[in-house]
């Protein structure tokens, strides 16, 4: 049987938001994907949609978000989910931290990761 070479993901290694009643959201990120930092800044029309447009830029990608969503817990992680839709195919990332907008951002990195054309 032939060895099958998968990818390798990218990693979250910073996210970085900027929002406000009278600005525009804007995010940059910086993910890794073996030794190498990628980053990319991007605007939204809420600050997910820009964390997500940022990672979108860096991976090359452009999907639709049909779900997100983050519970939380006082005194435990927040714990995201998030479905994207890709080819006729909903894909789902999950993701964990103690900062809402980076378990987001992770759950959304899952998902992509998971993309078809990432392996």
């Amino acid at each position: 049987m032939p060895e099958v070479k998968v990818a390798e993901e990218f990693s979250l290694e910073y996210v970085q938001v900027s929002s406000g009643t009278d600005s525009v959201p804007t995010a940059t990120v910086g993910l890794r994907r073996g030794g190498a930092l990628f980053q990319e800044a991007s605007c939204g029309q809420n600050i997910m949609a820009a964390v997500f447009g940022a990672i979108d830029k860096v991976m090359g990608v452009d999907v639709e978000v049909t779900k997100c969503s983050a519970d939380f817990v006082q005194n435990e992680p927040v714990k995201a989910l998030v479905i994207i839709d890709h080819i006729d195919e909903s894909i789902t990332g999950n993701g964990e931290s103690a900062d809402i907008i980076e378990a987001i951002a992770m759950a959304y990195l899952d998902a992509v990761n998971k993309m078809p054309h990432n392996t």
